[in-house]
């Protein structure tokens, strides 16, 4: 998701490892933080600032992190690939001895056979904390016995409130402000559009379910607004496919019916095999092709 991703990765450049460094060390700042370093309004200027903004190291010194373990963020989320970590072993000696020098220990690597409540890194000063095991909590609150993981209570901690996406249905930590899994903004904003109301008495959406390639199965609604379709950051909906245009097509809703229109795009938009030049209507169970990727469309409230 934007919140994670390397300032090349964001500009669609090529990524090695070391964008994965960089992506690593954004998941440490906020296990650190309590937060992402950037965040904004939409995906777009999330980029930007991983492009431009310095990394908030305030944070992580509000949050009491020892200054060796802070240095060995910094570097890895460095803008410039080549001032990162070039490599994981060079990463895992650095923050070794950054460890040492915090006077904090390296967590035990988890093998066959060892328990699975693994040990947790206490920043604070007293080494190590115990999480408690799996088993110790089977049959009390544990997800598929019963009890909700929204109920569940571990070290006087509050209990965990997810919030669904809209977008995609995939669950979140009620703290973020996009879904983790398709980057969508979790405020749900757009919601205001939804002005003509079906049959049923609620509002006419979209669905969009990809049929093929790394994304196949994967289902998306969308709002009463332009929905932009494309193979960049920018879109609504990105289709990472090679014969996907970066802004390849919108979709839109407009008295009652929804269209589709395609935005020039090089390898054309096709629905239900006829290929579009103006925008058109489209019925439920339509099938689309963004290129060779096939998408089919439906309407659900």
């Amino acid at each position: 998701t934007p919140q994670y991703m390397s300032p090349e990765q964001g500009t669609g450049q090529a990524v090695d490892r070391r964008s994965d460094i960089y992506s690593l060390g954004i998941v440490l700042f906020h296990c650190l933080a309590g937060r992402v370093p950037f965040t904004a309004e939409n995906p777009l200027t999330i980029t930007v600032k991983h492009l431009n903004d310095p990394l908030p190291v305030e944070m992580l010194r509000m949050a009491g992190i020892p200054s060796p373990i802070e240095q060995v963020v910094v570097k890895m989320a460095a803008k410039a690939p080549q001032d990162r970590y070039q490599t994981t072993d060079e990463l895992i000696a650095a923050l070794t001895e950054a460890l040492t020098a915090s006077h904090l220990s390296m967590p035990s690597r988890w093998r066959p056979g060892m328990s699975s409540a693994m040990p947790q890194l206490d920043v604070r000063g007293s080494g190590v904390v115990p999480q408690i095991p799996v088993s110790a909590v089977e049959g009390q609150g544990v997800p598929g016995r019963g009890v909700s993981s929204q109920s569940l209570v571990f070290n006087n901690q509050q209990p965990v409130v997810t919030l669904p996406c809209f977008r995609c249905g995939a669950s979140n930590p009620s703290t973020r402000l996009f879904c983790t899994s398709c980057g969508d903004e979790l405020s749900d904003k757009r919601a205001i559009h939804d002005r003509y109301l079906g049959p049923n008495g609620r509002p006419v959406l979209a669905r969009l379910t990809i049929q093929n390639g790394p994304m196949g199965g994967h289902s998306y609604r969308f709002h009463q607004v332009v929905t932009t379709i494309g193979r960049t950051n920018g879109n609504d909906l990105i289709i990472q496919g090679r014969t996907v245009s970066r802004r390849h097509a919108r979709l839109f809703f407009d008295n009652g019916r929804w269209y589709l229109e395609d935005l020039q795009s090089a390898n054309g938009t096709l629905v239900n095999n006829v290929r579009v030049y103006q925008p058109v209507v489209l019925n439920d169970g339509d099938v689309i092709n963004f290129g060779d990727e096939i998408v089919v469309f439906n309407t659900t409230y």
